[in-house]
């Protein structure tokens, strides 16, 4: 598949933010050739500080992409997968719809609740409680079937829990569905990867990194 690159991907990151991972999940998943480079090399050519960016060198011209949501429905399109088309099937429109719209819950829920000022223990809670009521009557985020809302969200869930080294045991179906995520190679890939950047990240947190690490700590214990 490639035209310019030697590899399919580009992906741009930190490896420290877990939307930087949701990109790598997505990859993974695809089975796609792609290379990881750090901002710092990217930025010497490129003014954009955004991350994650994905540049898409199956093109003549590389296709630069930013925002993980629109990285992830980008690729389910490009590769028809993770993502039904209702466009060839037409019931699979609530499928559709559900998948993207609980790709979006995760963007403007689930991140702003565990990122507000304080980790407000009650916000958090209510989102948990969502996400939990969702997954008691599927086994899949977006329905019966895996999809990009299951990986949006399980990564930053499984990211956050990872920094807190703490669980949400009172969550029973959001646990269960964790488990059975645990269960695809692909992320047992990513744990992997996560586990040696999260070691080789440990002794570098600045001081902000330690407190919201102590405090996510503190609000998931609370739960």
């Amino acid at each position: 598949m490639q035209q310019n690159n030697k590899f399919d991907f580009t992906i741009i990151n930190d490896h420290k933010s877990p939307n930087t991972y949701k990109v790598e999940l997505m990859l993974i998943e695809l089975g796609v050739s792609y290379e990881s480079i750090s901002i710092n090399d990217y930025l010497k050519n490129n003014s954009n500080n955004r991350i994650p960016a994905l540049i898409d060198n199956t093109f003549k011209d590389p296709n630069i992409l930013y925002e993980s949501g629109s990285v992830l429905i980008y690729l389910a399109n490009k590769f028809s997968k993770l993502l039904p088309d209702f466009r060839l099937n037409a019931t699979l429109q609530n499928n559709n719809s559900q998948i993207i719209s609980k790709s979006v819950w995760q963007l403007v829920n689930l991140i702003p609740s565990f990122n507000s000022s304080g980790n407000n223990e009650n916000e958090v809670k209510k989102v948990l409680q969502l996400l939990d009521d969702r997954l008691s009557t599927n086994q899949y985020l977006g329905g019966s079937q895996y999809s990009i809302a299951d990986i949006s969200n399980s990564v930053w869930l499984l990211h956050l829990l990872k920094n807190s080294n703490q669980t949400i045991s009172r969550f029973s179906n959001i646990n269960k569905w964790l488990e059975l995520i645990n269960q695809r190679d692909s992320i047992k890939k990513l744990n992997n990867l996560m586990n040696n950047n999260f070691n080789n990240n440990l002794n570098n947190l600045n001081n902000n990194g330690i407190k919201f690490s102590n405090d996510l700590g503190r609000v998931i214990n609370a739960l």
